[in-house]
């Protein structure tokens, strides 16, 4: 025979489960990975769960796995230093944290490097300096000369 239940309000269920206490640590340590992940330019990963000490870290595609891997000892040390019971950390690959192309595309164009016309005094240095030269070089100096023309 099923056994039925009454039903129970939120807040007597979120008082008995700390929901909201665990919520707010895995949030402030998410948040401290975050900082972590910037400086090594690593995006798209988040603190799955934190339970027993030990701490999922998902994500998004294999290759941040094995780049995060390389950097695990470091992670676990500054996250530590926030929760002491953290013992190891498991990392896991979930592709529907991978973010949609456009996003790839901004940074893609943002990391590339602009290119700057050459000064025209310089392309009349490059002339100069190929007059005298052999012909290798003269062709090479004259070659970089045309940048500044275009």
């Amino acid at each position: 025979m099923l056994k039925t239940r009454q039903p129970q309000s939120i807040s007597r269920i979120m008082k008995n489960n700390n929901l909201q206490q665990k919520s707010m640590r895995i949030s402030q340590l998410n948040s401290l990975l975050q900082s972590i992940l910037k400086q090594h330019n690593i995006i798209d990963c988040r603190i799955g769960n934190v339970k027993n000490g030990r701490l999922i870290l998902e994500v998004p595609a294999a290759m941040w796995k094995m780049r995060i891997q390389f950097m695990q000892n470091e992670i676990l040390r500054i996250l530590r230093s926030k929760e002491p019971s953290i013992i190891q950390m498991k990392i896991i690959v979930n592709p529907r944290l991978a973010t949609n192309t456009q996003k790839i595309k901004q940074i893609n164009i943002k990391s590339i490097k602009k290119t700057y016309l050459m000064p025209k005094d310089i392309a009349k240095a490059f002339l100069l300096l190929a007059e005298n030269a052999d012909p290798t070089l003269k062709k090479a100096l004259r070659s970089l000369a045309q940048y500044a023309q275009k």
